[in-house]
């Protein structure tokens, strides 16, 4: 999990055309009927707005240049609309790990462009191609084209669920009301998370485990349609928990803002944060204009501009020569006698 999260966090950024959120019923009944963890990328409309636009200029000359990722980030650019990221309750506690997970993407594809992508052993379910890619990690892994506008990724298991769900096999249960907050959030947000506590709740503990402890639920949102834009509605357990929750996140954040962050802008980013207290829970909100976020994306390229400029600028180290060797004459009256062994002329 921790590598998808990786991947979905830097491609998340680098999406397409504009058009209107595609978290529909398409979607919705695609999912595990006990989801408890959605995560959103709104591909086609985020990079439509201005900050995404400058977003995907700086990822794009960070000179990325894995095996296979380009042609990966221009199916992405050119036929990818959402990604939508499903993990059931028992899941969810693992989020750190490796957790069987469901991608449901939402596009346009071309089989033929695919076919590289999805190169590996295949196998036949209910007339659709379920390929294992080659050395993926974990195992389990597979991918699927569903239909001309949906691809299915994941761990097996759910790939295959979700394929009977779309044949209308076995339960008929929809991933309920959290799939009602999610196509809410996917309707103002470009990248959006909505979150069910495991039964039993999170383990507690201090600091950040003491929030996850004390919630019940969260729903976030990242916009880019103005500047920055970031909500976040923390649903608490109970009442009498509330003010404890707010306490807790105004003390992290003021810890954040007193070890030296990386930039003044982070600094500023983290004396901007608000948090206010709920019916429900603790809302959390961060708004920047785009002057401020094109400042901020500035900073945080200048060193590694300045490291760049300064290992161009630097002369070229002095070339060590090379040890003179010898040759070792044996079987003399006088004994052994070394000599110096002659040069190569080359």
């Amino acid at each position: 999990m921790r590598r998808l999260a990786s991947v979905v966090i830097l491609l998340g950024v680098a999406g397409a055309r504009a058009e209107g959120q595609s978290f529909d019923a398409s979607v919705a009944r695609l999912l595990p009927p006990d989801a408890s963890f959605l995560l959103g990328i709104e591909w086609r409309r985020a990079l439509a707005q201005p900050t995404g636009s400058l977003l995907e200029k700086q990822i794009a000359g960070a000179g990325v240049t894995l095996p296979g990722l380009m042609s990966f980030a221009q199916m992405l650019r050119e036929d990818v609309d959402s990604v939508t990221i499903a993990m059931s309750a028992a899941a969810v506690p693992k989020l750190g790990g490796e957790s069987p997970s469901l991608i449901v993407v939402k596009g346009r594809f071309d089989p033929a462009r695919l076919r590289g992508f999805m190169s590996g052993r295949r196998e036949m379910y209910r007339q659709v191609a379920v390929v294992a890619p080659a050395k993926s990690k974990p195992p389990s892994t597979r991918i699927a084209l569903l239909d001309a506008t949906t691809m299915l990724s994941g761990d097996r298991r759910e790939v295959l669920a979700a394929i009977d769900r779309s044949a209308g096999v076995g339960p008929r249960r929809p991933a309920g009301a959290l799939a009602e907050r999610a196509a809410a959030l996917a309707s103002r947000y470009d990248i959006w998370v909505a979150l069910n506590a495991p039964p039993g709740g999170f383990p507690g503990g201090a600091g950040p485990s003491q929030v996850l402890a004390d919630l019940n639920g969260l729903e976030m949102g990242l916009s880019f349609s103005s500047g920055l834009a970031l909500e976040a509605n923390l649903r608490a357990r109970g009442a009498e928990s509330i003010p404890a929750l707010a306490a807790t996140i105004r003390g992290l954040l003021a810890m954040a803002a007193m070890s030296q962050p990386a930039t003044p802008e982070s600094a500023e980013w983290l004396r901007k944060i608000e948090v206010s207290e709920q019916a429900q829970g603790v809302r959390v909100s961060l708004s920047l204009s785009e002057a401020e976020v094109t400042r901020a994306v500035a900073g945080m390229q200048a060193p590694q501009q300045r490291r760049a400029a300064a290992a161009r600028a630097a002369p070229p180290a002095p070339r060590e020569p090379a040890a003179r060797r010898s040759i070792r004459i044996v079987g003399q009256e006088s004994g052994p006698v070394e000599v110096p062994a002659p040069r190569n002329p080359n």
